[in-house]
């Protein structure tokens, strides 16, 4: 009887090595990066990372990443946050402490209905700025911009939002996309301990719109937790070396130095849903910063990837990450005494 948990525990690592290898491919069109693959790095991190500045030790992994992460939160809390309409019809009866855009309908195999049912009339939606997104997509894949239903694609089952507003400072950045903030927020639900892991600022290109999607052609800051104050952005353009912006490649607008506007009340925000959510230990909400103040357009669970952070800097730079992911086993406990020698 005792075989059968090695089986499983065969399998499991097979799959994993299978879905890492997958992603090198993805991510890797020239030759693979054998010493980073062997660390559990994929090889674009290569260029993407700076090794240059930390030792390798300080980064989490991707295999720890792809192996550990989704494992820190419950199913139905992954099952509310991957399914962007259960989860807007969940924040909207009051128990989610944020604001969210508005939903203005579902549109199923080209047929546009209200949240009720019932068939949604042409005037209560054409000609406003919307934005259609798969209900269970993710990484900004299928996202349109709108003016009209008929613009959705006529097979699938799509969101129909509001498009939201963003604040002046992230239009003069880049106006054609809205720009979300990657909050990175980890929670002990035995200690009721909830801590800010990590920020990043993603801003569209006309590789990405009307998305911001680092994948797209995106382009990504690190946040200053304490201040909110912009670092230069990323882009990833397959390498050899690290791309960096000091300003936006396209409008020229300053991205370095620029504070987001009303940055504690984003932080309180992200610390607020965490702990709204029964389940969620590890979460990544990206947030829009409006006028009007902060809108959640959606929280990742299954897979936050702290990539958007790692390419600025290591995750385990600061104390309480560290701590984080030691207490929640995603780094073992031997790379637990190594980190501590490191930041002796």
């Amino acid at each position: 009887m005792a075989v059968l948990p090695i089986v499983g525990t065969i399998r499991h690592r097979v799959s994993l090595l299978r879905q890492f290898w997958a992603l090198e491919r993805r991510g890797n069109a020239g030759r693979p990066k054998l010493q980073l693959l062997t660390r559990g790095f994929l090889s674009n991190r290569a260029w993407l990372y700076p090794f240059d500045q930390f030792h390798q030790h300080l980064f989490l992994t991707d295999l720890e990443a792809e192996a550990r992460l989704p494992r820190l939160n419950s199913p139905e809390a992954m099952a509310l946050l991957g399914d962007k309409l259960r989860f807007h019809q969940w924040a909207g009866t009051g128990t989610f402490p944020a604001s969210c855009p508005e939903l203005i309908g579902i549109v199923e195999d080209g047929v546009a209905r209200r949240l009720d049912g019932g068939p949604l009339p042409r005037a209560e939606a054409d000609g406003r700025a919307m934005i259609a997104k798969p209900v269970d997509g993710s990484g900004g894949r299928g996202v349109k911009r709108i003016a009209s239903i008929d613009d959705v694609d006529r097979l699938g089952r799509y969101l129909i939002e509001a498009a939201v507003v963003q604040h002046p400072y992230a239009s003069a950045i880049y106006p054609h996309a809205v720009n979300t903030i990657r909050v990175l927020v980890g929670h002990d639900e035995a200690t009721g301990k909830t801590v800010l892991l990590g920020a990043a600022h993603r801003f569209g290109t006309q590789r990405s719109r009307p998305t911001d999607n680092f994948k797209a052609g995106g382009i990504v800051a690190l946040v200053d937790l304490k201040s909110g104050q912009l670092t230069a952005a990323i882009a990833d353009d397959g390498g050899p070396e690290r791309t960096i912006f000091d300003r936006h490649p396209e409008t020229g607008t300053a991205i370095v130095g620029t504070i987001i506007p009303r940055w504690n009340d984003i932080k309180t925000l992200a610390l607020q849903c965490t702990r709204a959510i029964p389940g969620l230990s590890y979460v990544g909400w990206d947030i829009v910063s409006t006028e009007a103040g902060p809108v959640v357009i959606e929280g990742n669970a299954a897979l936050a990837n702290p990539n958007l952070i790692q390419f600025h800097e290591p995750m385990l730079l600061r104390k309480e990450a560290r701590d984080f992911f030691a207490a929640k086993g995603t780094i073992s406990p031997r790379r637990v005494k190594r980190l501590r020698a490191f930041a002796a």
